[in-house]
């Protein structure tokens, strides 16, 4: 087991300003637009419908930079890159943040209970008349069916709620699920950036994301409860992409994705944090203490046989990951490590990000898939034990670009580029983990792991 002392707050723990990309240009969203009518040619399809609500709004924030907050809400795309969004009441408005034309249409049914709905026609006249007739129409939802048990009838494979499915199917003379042209891995539309604007932007979310958990590090304390902890952290309003989480003690790690409550942080317990915004997410979970001779008596013994082999399988993972490294690759570098049931890998080991927090997963024993350049990964592997309670979590944002994209990213965004490869050189003469230089980290904490949040100038190393 290898531990180093540094300086952390002169270096992990050190806040990035952001990066200048904050909001995304009408550029991006045309070349997007063009990757989809490329992609909708390809398949003879006519237009796309993308399905938003809440929840679910990734694929219409992704063409548009819409995000429909509070309703559901239909895109609609044809094949000459035209934008009309269906959108109820309060997405009005909101159509205004928009950063080109789009055309517009409200139905109000789409609005909150209770809210007016005496100006609008029914949803199948709207569709009907926005897609007038063509010939195929593709519909997105947020998931699609890997293996479907009746592929010819999209009504068993589109998670579109059923109401508006019927609507969109009695509007169009033929309709298939286009789903996984969006989220399929490798060469689904969304799971890649391409250009330097989207890794700027990509950064500049890693970085505000980031400051949260360096702020709830620092100022962790024995003593505390779990609500107090983001209260230090001057969170910010940044729309999220999943519930902020801050576990203290073994029952509230136990549950994994339980909010802050009342527990209170004792020394020598298993604690983790965890906080995500639209473009990142960061996490970390470990043990509460200064050294191991603070650690809880249950978990004094697990430094050697649970966290620090963990770390060795992050490491492993980033000096796997590259161009073209297959899925099963990737799986492998981390099971062949921690694929012990003692460590509780249950869940694919990294995955796909986007404005949601998942995209989508393909490491897994034996698959194929390629990592291409501008994948927008997490470095998401979680080690957990029942029996005693421990949590091992490293997670961190990044970006994979070969050189043409690296090149562009050097010229049009050089303060970026300046960062990554300082961090680049972190990884490499301080974790002691080889990274090519297609990876790209997007904040200074990645792939830090600390063995005591009590203590963080102390580190593990490879």
């Amino acid at each position: 087991m290898k531990i180093k002392n540094i300086n952390a707050n002169e270096s992990c723990l050190k806040e990035t300003d952001c990066a200048p990309i904050n909001k995304l240009s009408a550029a991006v969203y045309k070349l997007r637009i063009d990757k989809l009518t490329d992609r909708m040619k390809e398949n003879k399809i006519s237009q796309i419908i993308l399905y938003g609500d809440r929840e679910h709004s990734a694929n219409i924030e992704y063409f548009c930079g819409f995000d429909p907050r509070f309703e559901e809400a239909l895109a609609i795309i044809d094949e000459r890159g035209k934008v009309t969004l269906i959108v109820g009441n309060e997405g009005w408005g909101y159509i205004e943040d928009i950063p080109f034309k789009v055309d517009a249409v409200r139905y109000q049914n789409f609005s909150l209970q209770g809210q007016p709905r005496d100006q609008s026609c029914s949803l199948e006249e709207i569709i009907k008349k926005i897609t007038n007739n063509s010939e195929k129409t593709g519909i997105a939802g947020y998931k699609y069916a890997e293996e479907a048990s009746d592929e010819s009838d999209i009504r068993c494979i589109s998670d579109i709620p059923s109401n508006i499915l019927t609507s969109i199917i009695n509007s169009c003379s033929s309709v298939c699920d286009f789903t996984q042209e969006l989220i399929r891995v490798p060469d689904g539309i969304r799971m890649r950036l391409y250009c330097a604007e989207e890794i700027a932007w990509a950064e500049n979310q890693a970085n505000r994301c980031t400051g949260v958990i360096q702020r709830m590090i620092k100022n962790l304390r024995v003593g505390m409860k779990e609500y107090e902890l983001p209260m230090k952290a001057k969170v910010g309003f940044d729309p999220r992409s999943m519930h902020p989480i801050c576990n203290f003690g073994s029952t509230s790690v136990r549950i994994g994705l339980r909010s802050p409550g009342e527990s209170v942080l004792q020394l020598g317990d298993v604690c983790g944090m965890c906080y995500g915004i639209k473009g990142n997410l960061v996490s970390r979970a470990s043990i509460a203490a200064y050294s191991e001779n603070t650690c809880s008596d249950e978990l004094a013994g697990y430094l050697e046989s649970f966290y620090y082999p963990y770390f060795l399988a992050v490491a492993n993972w980033y000096e796997t990951l590259e161009i073209g490294v297959s899925a099963g690759e990737l799986y492998d570098s981390v099971m062949d490590l921690i694929g012990d049931p003692k460590f509780g890998v249950s869940l694919n080991p990294g995955h796909y990000i986007g404005t949601e927090e998942w995209s989508n997963a393909s490491a897994r024993k034996g698959a194929t898939a390629p990592v291409m350049s501008g994948a927008h990964l997490q470095s998401d592997i979680i080690a957990s034990s029942a029996n005693p309670v421990m949590a091992a979590i490293c997670e961190d944002g990044l970006v994979v670009a070969d050189a043409k994209l690296r090149k562009e990213l050097q010229n049009e965004y050089p303060e970026v580029y300046r960062r990554i490869i300082k961090r680049q050189i972190f990884f490499r003469e301080v974790l002691n983990i080889t990274i090519k230089d297609e990876v790209l980290p997007l904040s200074n904490l990645n792939g830090v792991f600390f063995p005591f949040m009590l203590d963080t100038n102390k580190i593990f190393v490879k």
